[in-house]
């Protein structure tokens, strides 16, 4: 059975090159998608560059392994130029597309304008709006601690609720809190991505990303836990967009995608076998148990060689 990680990048969270190739052969894959991840202006959020350059270089030493792909940044003027310019050298897709721009923007409509005349696969990256907060360096330790039970995800968040509710009603604590916080969203809504699957049909897109795997529940919002927990009640949207356009594919990497199918293993299940021939494999270099967790489920056989590697194939091809 041909196995692929559909979700990585080189020079990420302790991934060199060394370590990538380790990574594959130990869990027995014979190749993997390998992304980058460009912002040509980030904001104070966590942001890595992970340049094209370098996955044409180690594509190059392990051609076999590396399914190379290159995501320009929208707002660059030349997004559409480059993104060619790397697709005549080799490059096979459009990823990791993650930008502050929603679907609707001119920007993104012209990247997707190349990438439908190259004929080749986007892998992007849904985000909700949300504040997080980062302490200054000559914080005290009290600063410290407020701002990391800002940023905790433990105990349902209630850490982070209190504190916020704390900060709405003390002005000094508001201001503490508003000067040191940003807001981060990439690729926004819903409602605009399903007008951009319908004007670009010959484009396969593979979705990705925590607002994403939220909306596998029906009745999330902008307030639902980054990594929900309990069972699913019933589809959401995610499920209903998989059903309705033949060119949206989803990967399962990163904590996101474990979190929304380990939540609820019966449900994850079901989930997998209806749209067996929709889901990639991948990790996003998150080795939480992707594999194993699949591989628990006890799924027929012609499941799993369609998520852990026929289905990347058909993605690859989808416009080809």
């Amino acid at each position: 059975m041909t196995r692929v990680d559909s979700h990585l990048h080189v020079g990420f969270e302790g991934f060199g090159p060394k370590e990538l190739i380790t990574y594959l052969d130990r869990g027995g894959f014979d190749r993997c998608w390998l992304l980058s991840w460009e912002e040509v202006d980030p904001g104070a959020w966590p942001y890595e560059h992970l340049r094209p350059e370098s996955i044409f270089e180690i594509w190059q030493r392990f051609p076999d392994r590396i399914v190379p792909m290159y995501a320009p940044d929208p707002h660059r003027v030349d997004a559409g130029q480059r993104l060619a310019d790397w697709c005549s050298r080799g490059f096979l897709g459009c990823a990791e597309l993650k930008t502050t721009l929603n679907w609707e923007s001119s920007e993104v409509n012209n990247l997707l304008e190349t990438v439908a005349e190259l004929r080749i696969p986007v892998v992007f990256h849904m985000q909700a709006l949300r504040r997080h907060v980062e302490p200054f360096p000559d914080d005290g330790p009290i600063e410290k601690i407020l701002a990391k039970m800002m940023r905790t995800r433990q105990f349902g968040y209630l850490p982070h609720k209190l504190v916020n509710q704390i900060t709405e009603r003390v002005a000094p604590m508001k201001r503490w809190r508003d000067r040191r916080s940003y807001l981060l969203s990439y690729l926004l809504d819903f409602a605009s991505l399903g007008e951009t699957l319908e004007k670009f049909p010959g484009v396969a897109f593979v979705a990705h990303g925590p607002m994403w795997w939220q909306h596998l529940e029906d009745g999330a919002d902008s307030e639902a836990p980054v990594y929900p927990k309990g069972s699913v009640r019933a589809e959401g949207l995610a499920c209903r967009f998989l059903e309705r356009y033949p060119n949206l594919f989803a990967d399962i990497s990163g904590r996101s995608g474990f979190n929304a199918l380990h939540r609820d293993q019966d449900f994850a299940k079901r989930f997998l076998e209806k749209f067996n021939g929709k889901i990639l494999f991948g990790t996003d270099n998150d080795v939480c148990g992707h594999a194993e967790f699949i591989d628990s489920l006890g799924m027929g056989k012609e499941v799993k060689k369609r998520i852990f590697g026929l289905n990347s194939r058909d993605v690859l091809e989808f416009s080809g």
